[in-house]
Formats: structure tokens, C-alpha cells, sequence
């Protein structure tokens, strides 16, 4: 096995889970992973502002502060509306994302929109305005692609992919996903690694704050421990190398 750069991403930063962000980063830090990329939802479900809530800003500030990439997770990271484009992925939103598939159900227009009020709100948080897009659930529609581009967006990061200034870099991607199909995802983190991560020279790992468990991320972050002492190294996007 020949080591690479592993980018750790935290999902679904926003104010309900300030608590599980915080010791989601020390469990990381405790793990030797130095850098992550925090993806943050600034209005999560139209309901929690990110700038109303001044520990979890503080909180971000420090961790950007320390080389941590502030990435934007949607707006709202809930759906606007019915679910569009191919079959394919409206039915993965409505199988594995339905409450979150947010550019599932949005015009180009509207992502436009979507991406530079979320910017905003980053921007009075102190944070800056991130170039780095995920879509909630990882999924959206061509329509919503062309809209977060055109709102400055140079990064778009997938489950398996990364578009970046329009190429396109497919890499292995495991983690926990917060929902009742952890099974499932521990078995598909295995089949990874074993078939395409360990000779992949970029590793995606992500975690979501939802149903958060020491126990249950335990063998995530045993593998993330190992992957470090194996001469691993953290990186975010804005490094990525070629897969």
C-alpha cells in the first residue's frame, strides 16, 4: 500500500449539532487527523442561522484559523420543492436523502441565489467567502450545477468525485453517514478500501454529527489513525493531487 493524502470532511456543520461538531474535531485531532474540510449549512432547514449561534462561529473561526477549509453545504440543506432530473438520482433522494436533497429542487437561478446568500452569511460569520461547494446529499441537478458555478463556486465535491475549474477527479470515498444505514456503509467503507482506496493515491473520508456515537465511529477512526501512522497525510481540496 502506498500512502497519499486522506481528506476528512464533517458534514452538516450548523447550529443543532455545535456540541457533536466539537467532539467530532477532538476525536479527529485525537486520531492525528491535523486538517478537515468543515462543510457548514449557514441556514440549516430555514430555521438556525450559523451567525445566531456565536460559540459555533467561534468555533469555526479557530478552526479556520488553524488550516482547516470552510466549505459551503448547501443553504438550507432541505429540499425547495419536488425532486428533478435523471430517475437515477431522484431516486437516491428519495431513498437515502429525502429531507436533504436540496439541489435536487432547485432552478439554476435559484442555486445562483442559494450559494451567494449562503456565502453571505459565511462572510459575516467571519469565514470568508468558500470556493468549495457540496451539495447536501451529494446530489444535484445539471441545472443546479451550472448555477452554483456560475455563483463563483470553483470546487464541487461528490461522493466519489471532485470537479474542479471543470475536470473531474473520481476517488474512493467511506465514512459514516448518520442514518439508519450504517450496516450497510461499514460494509461498503470494507469493499472500498480493500478494491480501490488502499491503492488510491487521495482518500475521501466523511462523517455526519447525526446519531453520533464513539463506539459507533470507533473503527472509522481506527482506520484513519492507522492510515496517518502509515504515512498518510491530511490534505483538503484546495491540494488535491491527481487521483
Amino acid at each position: 500500500m502506498k500512502a497519499g493524502a486522506v481528506i476528512v470532511s464533517l458534514h452538516d456543520v450548523a447550529p443543532p449539532f455545535t456540541a457533536t461538531i466539537r467532539s467530532q474535531l477532538a476525536l479527529l485531532k485525537g486520531a492525528g487527523i491535523e486538517r478537515c474540510v468543515l462543510n457548514v449549512v449557514p441556514h440549516w432547514h430555514g430555521e438556525h442561522v450559523l451567525t445566531d449561534d456565536s460559540a459555533l462561529v467561534a468555533l469555526l473561526q479557530a478552526e479556520a484559523a488553524a488550516g482547516n477549509q470552510i466549505a459551503l453545504h448547501g443553504l438550507t440543506h432541505s429540499p425547495h420543492g419536488p425532486l428533478r432530473g435523471a430517475l437515477l438520482s431522484r431516486v437516491r433522494g428519495q431513498v437515502f436523502a429525502p429531507g436533504a436533497a436540496e439541489f435536487l429542487t432547485v432552478s439554476e437561478g435559484e442555486a445562483r441565489r442559494a450559494v451567494q446568500v449562503g456565502q453571505d452569511i459565511l462572510a459575516r460569520a467571519g469565514l470568508g467567502h468558500p470556493s468549495v461547494f457540496c451539495p447536501p446529499g451529494w446530489l444535484m441537478t445539471p441545472d443546479a450545477v451550472r448555477g452554483v458555478l456560475s455563483a463563483g463556486i470553483s470546487t464541487i465535491a461528490g461522493m466519489f468525485s471532485v470537479r474542479r475549474n471543470g475536470a473531474v477527479t473520481w476517488i474512493p470515498s467511506m465514512g459514516h453517514m448518520g442514518s439508519g444505514y450504517e450496516p450497510g456503509v461499514r460494509l461498503l467503507n470494507g469493499i472500498t478500501w480493500l478494491s480501490w482506496a488502499r491503492r488510491s493515491r487521495v482518500v475521501s473520508v466523511y462523517l455526519h454529527p447525526q446519531h453520533f456515537s464513539e463506539v459507533e465511529q470507533e473503527p472509522l477512526l481506527a482506520m484513519l489513525s492507522d492510515m496517518i501512522r502509515s504515512g498518510w497525510r491530511t490534505a483538503t481540496y484546495e491540494e488535491l493531487p491527481d487521483a
